[in-house]
């Protein structure tokens, strides 16, 4: 049977999700080849009331769930069980769909039936965000560098628009269950393809926009959970790659990097051209460390949230600025897990 289930993973972000279920209400690919599945992770805001309202209209078979606050693993297990179809696409309660996206999704599944194909799709900051500083050079994903590629690898296994074989996703996989946010996708895109071989192939047509209002403290804070939760990989997922993508370099991970940009076949993860040129990476990874820490940071954050009322200080806020800021967070957490781990006797690999 060909049939897709999308299953959005919501927590208070009722208002975003309007216009969600709006934009896969305005799909290209017949609605009986298509049900639509809302897991609410406990939201506090009228996010149950604002979908029972929609399904009196829905112009497609429209299904709600809903727990108390259990994370988005559960959340996202939750959804791919209650699932009617075999295949399944997860996207977050922010991504706005282009009118085509279920139908690439629907067309790579059809052409590639093989069990352990998955498809990843795009997501692009959405133009209908607020044009503020932050916003306006401030790209989570980076799918830009994805271009030349037809395959991504288990680390952009992202549940913000990535669809799979419902088979073969209760076979190898299931989402780890932490509170919060804990890498959850990554992780278990990793055992997918230790396990099963999973392939994820690159439709850049399946196409969404992603309206998360954002400002550098969120993004910060996010980061810094982010680094605290790097466990969740590190003691599962045995790539050298990740911690290139992840610009974790230590004197443990060094060999790593080495063996990444040497092209050695035990590293799985694509590895972006910027930091394929081992020496190169290291002389801007000191370049970052004497420019952010724990003092610089302290004045970059201000500057940051400042120049949204200055037209000087917006001159100075670029792209990789705000990547190093953020980033700057994420290593924060990392420290402070290593500092946990240790403590409990149980030292980080990184």
């Amino acid at each position: 049977m060909s049939f897709l289930s999308v299953v959005v993973a919501t927590w208070n972000r009722a208002d975003t999700l309007c216009v969600t279920l709006d934009r896969l209400a305005e799909q290209t690919l017949p609605r009986d080849k298509y049900e639509v599945i809302v897991v609410d992770d406990g939201s506090p805001d009228n996010t149950e009331q604002v979908v029972r309202d929609y399904m009196k209209t829905a112009p497609f078979a429209l299904k709600y769930f809903r727990h108390e606050n259990r994370g988005p693993g559960y959340t996202e297990n939750r959804g791919i069980r209650e699932a009617q179809g075999p295949w399944i696409l997860l996207i977050a309660d922010d991504i706005h769909c282009e009118p085509t996206m279920l139908e690439e999704h629907y067309k790579t599944h059809e052409q590639h039936p093989e069990p352990q194909v998955a498809v990843g799709g795009k997501v692009l900051q959405s133009p209908d965000l607020p044009r503020t500083v932050f916003l306006q050079n401030w790209d989570p994903f980076r799918y830009g560098n994805f271009e030349a590629l037809d395959e991504l690898t288990y680390i952009n296994f992202w549940a913000c628009n990535v669809s799979f074989k419902k088979a073969f996703m209760l076979e190898y996989g299931m989402f780890i269950e932490r509170p919060g946010a804990a890498h959850e996708d990554t992780e278990v895109g990793w055992r997918l393809y230790k396990n099963g071989g999973l392939r994820l192939l690159y439709n850049k047509k399946a196409l969404a926009y992603h309206y998360h209002i954002e400002t550098i403290d969120n993004a910060c804070k996010r980061a810094y959970e982010r680094g605290l939760k790097f466990d969740s990989l590190t003691d599962s997922v045995n790539d050298p790659g990740l911690y290139v993508r992840s610009h974790v370099l230590t004197w443990k991970t060094l060999p790593f990097f080495i063996r990444s940009c040497l092209g050695y076949k035990d590293c799985v993860a694509n590895i972006l051209d910027e930091d394929k040129n081992i020496h190169w990476f290291i002389v801007r990874e000191l370049i970052r460390r004497v420019l952010f820490n724990r003092v610089t940071v302290v004045t970059y954050v201000p500057v940051i949230r400042h120049a949204e009322h200055s037209r000087f200080l917006a001159l100075l806020v670029k792209p990789i600025f705000i990547r190093a800021t953020v980033s700057y967070h994420f290593l924060k957490g990392l420290r402070a897990l290593r500092r946990r781990r240790a403590a409990e006797s149980k030292p980080l690999p990184v």
